[in-house]
């Protein structure tokens, strides 16, 4: 599947990850060489920008999905659900649904991962806690995304440079920050 097949299934699904941003996020993924890379995505709401990771995806990889979808957005894991079903895993890798709070997720989440995609709770401490959750997961060389990284969420930017001082600025694409770990 190329980006422009994956757009219009991203595209349909409502969210405020951009064409920017999901090209961005394609191309960091595409990146990966490894057979069985993992990936995981920290919040995942109706599934727009886990879409564009499944749609980059190779058989062999798996693709944590994790969304603790409190309350009334418990409808949203159904869409995400329903999502997946576009991409088989003869064509892509293995979507995993993991339906907990960031903080517990990362407790199940046990193999080194090559990219990280964190877009959950944007207020208070919540950021600073998902990057020491998955940030240490990631490979030497993994890339790290934060979207709505310097936008309207004072606490995303500050965990983003406090967790990723030293790491390589891949590049900021509208509100993703990637970030490729030393």
């Amino acid at each position: 599947m190329t980006f422009d097949e994956a757009w219009p299934i991203c595209n349909s699904i409502p969210g405020s990850f951009t064409c920017t941003n999901a090209k961005a996020l394609w191309e960091a993924a595409k990146t990966i060489t490894a057979p069985y890379a993992r990936i995981a995505e920290v919040g995942v709401d109706q599934g727009r920008s886990a879409s564009i990771l499944m749609a980059a995806s190779q058989p062999g990889w798996v693709i944590a999905l994790v969304d603790s979808w409190e309350s009334v957005l418990i409808d949203n894991k159904f869409k995400v659900q329903a999502m997946l079903k576009q991409f088989p895993r003869e064509q892509f890798g293995l979507g995993w649904i993991i339906h907990a709070p960031s903080k517990v997720a990362g407790e199940d989440v046990k193999d080194p991962l090559n990219l990280v995609h964190i877009d959950a709770n944007h207020y208070d401490h919540h950021p600073a806690e998902d990057c020491e959750v998955w940030l240490p997961k990631l490979v030497s060389g993994g890339l790290a995304c934060f979207h709505d990284f310097e936008a309207s969420f004072p606490a995303v930017t500050e965990a983003v440079n406090k967790y990723t001082k030293e790491w390589e600025v891949v590049g900021n694409f509208e509100s993703l920050a990637i970030r490729r770990k030393p």
